[in-house]
């Protein structure tokens, strides 16, 4: 039996990682980076807690 791989990215050597940070960083005013609503961390706290994935 064929063992399904599963869906991940794949993943990118620290170096490029790296690269592309910097890139980000020096290119990318942080305004148009997309913030997170203000009790975000909280309600994925809670799911944590309470064993949820979503």
């Amino acid at each position: 039996m064929e063992r399904k791989q599963e869906d991940k990215p794949p993943e990118e050597p620290p170096e490029e990682l790296l690269k592309e940070f910097e890139w980000a960083k020096d290119h990318i005013p942080d305004d148009e980076v997309p913030q997170p609503a203000p009790d975000e961390f909280e309600k994925v706290w809670k799911r944590i807690q309470d064993g949820h994935g979503k």
